[in-house]
């Protein structure tokens, strides 16, 4: 790993723009725990960032194998539900330094900060904006404080065609059940406009789609190069929409907690 990569602030300012569900078509998601954050890297660290894990493949060297679907105590290959390449990278030092590019914008946002930092289940049910929601299905009575970022990364590339149908996200305990993951992160790693500037096809689809239960309303998050989108394993309905031309890829990991 290269000693100064993402070891500088970000080259562009991050912001943090709420997802609040009560003002999409998903109004019954009120309260539930979603943002965004832009300029966490730019689109050069992307690049970078894609080419390292490459680098890293189990498969070798920039092979990706196709994405499994978790199946109770295995995975299978699912096509149906679920088709792209994937490479697993695990490496501690990578997502602590993104983490602290994420802790730029929500040092600025007290809030949401607090939100991340500590899931308080002493609070469900009370009116205090707190995300009381995440913990739903949950252990009620405890707090969660945050301890760091999932070392697994999970590096996704979409071709044309290729999508994740709708699901939740699933919780990982480590083997000792010291952790917990509660929240999902997941870094746009290239855009349209990326992909026009590496003389490539456009990006177009590709949205983070989050699905009421019955599937009839949808609230999109765009792919950008550099954004991260946070939210909650639980309740959330989501999927990766279909790729319609182009290619999309993006890097999935969890927000790690301890009771």
């Amino acid at each position: 790993l290269p000693p100064d990569f993402l070891t500088s602030p970000p080259s562009q300012r991050t912001t943090l723009t709420p997802i609040h569900f009560p003002d999409t078509p998903l109004p019954g998601y009120a309260g539930c725990l979603a943002f965004t954050l832009d300029g966490v890297l730019s689109p050069d660290e992307c690049a970078e960032l894609v080419a390292l894990a490459e680098s890293h493949s189990r498969a070798g060297p920039g092979q990706w194998e196709r994405a499994m679907v978790n199946a109770g105590s295995h995975e299978i290959m699912a096509t149906d539900i679920r088709n792209c390449g994937r490479i697993i990278w695990d490496d501690r030092e990578v997502v602590a330094r993104v983490w602290d590019r994420c802790l730029v914008a929500l040092e600025r946002e007290k809030e949401w900060l607090e939100r991340v930092v500590v899931v308080d289940g002493e609070k469900k049910g009370t009116a205090k904006p707190s995300g009381d929601r995440v913990l739903e299905y949950l252990d009620k009575g405890y707090k969660w404080s945050f301890s760091r970022l999932n070392e697994r990364m999970r590096f996704l590339r979409y071709g044309k065609g290729e999508y994740f149908q709708a699901h939740q996200d699933g919780q990982y305990h480590t083997p000792d059940r010291s952790e917990t993951s509660l929240l999902t992160l997941q870094l746009y790693l290239n855009d349209a406009e990326t992909e026009v500037a590496a003389g490539r096809e456009p990006l177009v689809g590709g949205a983070t789609t989050f699905h009421s239960w019955d599937l009839l309303r949808h609230h999109d998050v765009v792919p950008k190069v550099g954004r991260v989108l946070i939210f909650q394993h639980q309740m959330l309905v989501h999927s990766g929409a279909e790729v319609k031309k182009g290619m999309k890829i993006a890097m999935r990991t969890d927000l790690m907690y301890r009771k």
